[in-house]
């Protein structure tokens, strides 16, 4: 099983990365349990067999799509839950949300990895976009607070800021996403367009990280309320004081607490 696992992912068939990790999880857990270090048989189930699923309440199954990044029938799971009565707003309050904190804190832990943190917030992302426009019939009364993000100037790495936009609005907020490589102006100027509360700056690389400092400046030269929060590779809590910066964040899950709090938004 260890072998065709890895022959999936190396040929990067679907989601056989996640795939793997919870083998070569499952694989240690029980080896650190039983004190073993050498390579046994596992006998270990990834995934519960489909009466074992099928036994699982609506809301149970919804719960395990996000836990599992189960892109492919989280659709199907949502509508059945919708079917038996649950309104929109509880699905996504009582059910996704506390499922996608269990994957940060996962991710925290150590016990969940990238590729399981990107499958559960695309399977959240799925489900939610489904009951879009229940949601929006739910919220006609509530203004979501707005967010900006974007690369700046120069630098055309995406991935990490794609991942804290996709948490984001997985999280309800209103997500103006101007891609990558984006000029100081332009961020300023949709912030004023989209009366932003938030703005997120990412960049990778050093020789791009003082494009920050240029827009926190120019944001100020323009009087802009918003608050700025930074992140990416080579970004540190000491960089952010020193620009200026309201709030430094290290990954995704980190940039929706800081984001909450920065927006006094309740836990």
């Amino acid at each position: 099983m260890s072998c065709a696992f890895a022959s999936d992912l190396l040929l990067n068939k679907k989601e056989a990365d996640v795939r793997y990790i919870e083998l070569m999880d499952a694989v240690r857990a029980k080896r650190e349990a039983a004190g073993e270090t050498a390579p046994k048989e596992t006998g270990i189930r990834i995934h519960a067999p489909v009466k074992e699923q099928e036994a699982l309440s609506f809301r149970d199954r919804l719960y395990r799509d996000v836990l599992k990044g189960n892109r492919e029938g989280i659709t199907a799971d949502t509508q059945k839950a919708l079917d038996e009565g649950e309104a929109a707003k509880t699905l996504l309050d009582d059910v996704l949300l506390p499922a996608i904190n269990e994957v940060g804190e996962l991710f925290d832990k150590g016990k969940y990895f990238l590729p399981q943190l990107i499958a559960s917030a695309e399977a959240m992302k799925t489900s939610i976009e489904y009951m879009e426009p229940l949601l929006l019939q739910a919220n006609t009364d509530q203004e979501m607070p707005t967010v900006v993000i974007a690369t700046v100037e120069g630098d055309i790495h995406d991935i990490g800021k794609n991942l804290v936009a996709l948490m984001l609005k997985n999280y309800g907020f209103h997500v103006i996403d101007l891609g990558k490589d984006v000029p100081k102006e332009t961020i300023i100027e949709e912030a004023k367009k989209h009366n932003a509360q938030v703005i997120a700056l990412s960049a990778l690389m050093t020789t791009t990280m003082q494009q920050m400092r240029h827009v926190i400046e120019y944001a100020k030269e323009q009087q802009i309320d918003a608050k700025i929060i930074v992140g990416g590779a080579v970004i540190t809590q000491e960089y952010a004081d020193e620009i200026g910066a309201d709030g430094y964040s290290e990954d995704a899950a980190e940039a929706v607490k800081l984001t909450k709090r920065l927006l006094g938004i309740n836990e």
